[in-house]
């Protein structure tokens, strides 16, 4: 790469972290300057999860019981630098699909897995530094934020092996930002044994609000255990998203300048997730206590993502998977989604030999090892060829959860966040006031009145 070259990507680079900054600065103190308003909101014990890709949002509220150190994919050389966020059953499969990638090709690629509530933050130090990865995982609903200081590969990748769906998530303004990984729906995974316990049909699970609710009262009523478990903190976002999305409503206006929800539609979810768990008592204040009532068998369901597979199969009960299609009010029920996606971070010091390097990695993991990413990690794999294949839909994995995924995703009822400059900025807002919601500290309308004030002034 010429010398001026560099000096215009470190330029570009340079006034995109500015502004950035500012955004960032900007949306810390309104966050600040709230709190200090109405209560500081808390994400109490939000921290629960099962290490996997988070989100309903970016997942930015931090999740996953996976605190290791970053780990190394060994390589020989000079190396591509690889990040990931991915932890549990979805690191070892990363792990292994890059693994395949320096054992068969003549790339030389360095894993580094950040743990998944630092990775942002610390994506975005490297940035600042001019110590970028090669290589990084990207939620699509980031991209935007992050428009400025990715590499775009509009030219370099064909549109045709990816399912067109996803290709729409990573365009912006034209141009492909991020290659894509899959998309990891949300669903309702349930334990057929408390099911069959409380009389209910273990083959048959709810469909609609209707029957979801006599499911729940059956099972309060006839057993001691836990009814329902929905994340706390960041992935709260998505049981806000589809809940709101699935009555008709949005999460911010077309413009995405102000807040959607200000109405009886988001008054409506937050009171539904209230009476769940401080009228009905469904499901616990402590998210915590919910998360491990649930890997010990002691509660009939769970609201979570498709990388949530590898880590029900351990537990000792028998489970299922069904729609989400349980909000009061819906008209067309939704779940909540996001994509991985892959990007080459800005870095003026990279040589073009090393990009192209990072491009056929890119390729590689999307393309011609991505079955695994779906047969193993449970994903719906964004390529095509992989989708498609004999392999995947004779595999357990399909039958357990991906038919049930993949039908979401075909019939259009995957709701995704609004991409917005500051997605990381302003989601906080409406989970934070959702916590206040579960610890009732703060009355539903109150909270979405608190969160649409916050939303609209990051925005």
């Amino acid at each position: 790469m010429s010398d001026s070259g560099n000096s215009h990507t470190s330029q570009r680079v340079a006034q995109a972290m500015n502004r950035r900054r500012f955004v960032q600065l900007a949306g810390a103190t309104s966050v600040a300057g709230l709190a200090g308003c109405s209560g500081d909101g808390g994400s109490g014990d939000g921290s629960s999860g099962d290490g996997g890709s988070g989100d309903g949002g970016s997942g930015d509220g931090g999740t996953g019981t996976d605190t290791s150190t970053d780990t190394i994919t060994p390589a020989t050389g000079d190396g591509l630098a690889y990040w990931t966020l991915f932890g549990g059953g979805d690191g070892e499969t990363m792990r292994s699909m890059v693994e395949t990638v320096n054992e068969e090709t003549d790339l030389s690629v360095n894993r580094q897995r950040v743990p998944f509530g630092e990775y942002y933050n610390r994506l975005y130090t490297s940035l600042t530094g001019g110590q970028a990865p090669d290589v990084a995982v990207m939620h699509a609903d980031r991209l935007v934020e992050y428009q400025d200081l990715v590499v775009p590969l509009t030219e370099q990748f064909s549109t045709d092996p990816y399912v067109d769906s996803i290709i729409n998530r990573v365009t912006v303004d034209g141009d492909i930002l991020g290659v894509p990984l899959d998309t990891h729906p949300q669903g309702l995974w349930y334990n057929k044994d408390i099911f069959e316990e409380a009389g209910l049909d273990p083959e048959s699970p709810p469909s609609t609000p209707e029957e979801f609710q006599q499911a729940n009262e059956t099972i309060a009523s006839e057993t001691d255990y836990t009814v329902g478990q929905i994340h706390a903190g960041g992935l709260s976002m998505g049981f806000f998203n589809l809940a709101v999305r699935s009555r008709g409503a949005q999460i911010l206006n077309d413009e995405k300048t102000e807040a959607a929800f200000n109405n009886e539609d988001g008054v409506a979810v937050a009171e539904f997730y209230d009476n769940m768990v401080n009228e009905w008592n469904w499901i616990r204040q402590s998210s915590d206590e919910g998360w491990n009532a649930w890997n010990n068998g002691e509660c009939a369901w769970l609201l979570d993502g498709t990388w949530h597979l590898s880590v029900v199969r351990g537990l000792d009960f028998d489970f299922g998977l069904a729609k989400p299609y349980f909000t009061p009010g819906s008209d067309e029920p939704m779940t909540a989604g996001n994509s991985h996606t892959l990007v080459i971070p800005r870095n003026p010091d990279r040589s073009d030999e090393k990009e192209q390097q990072a491009m056929e990695l890119i390729r590689l993991l999307t393309q011609d090892y991505n079955l695994p990413w779906g047969k193993q990690a449970g994903h719906l794999p964004a390529s095509n060829a992989a989708l498609e294949s004999d392999e995947l839909r004779s595999s357990d994995t399909w039958n357990q959860s991906l038919s049930t995924f993949y039908e979401l995703a075909t019939n259009g009822r995957v709701a995704y966040m609004p991409r917005t400059e500051n997605n990381g900025e302003w989601t906080p807002e409406i989970w934070q006031r959702l916590n206040a919601v579960r610890q009732d500290e703060t009355e539903p309308q109150q909270a979405i009145e608190q969160a649409v004030q916050g939303v609209n002034q990051i925005l």
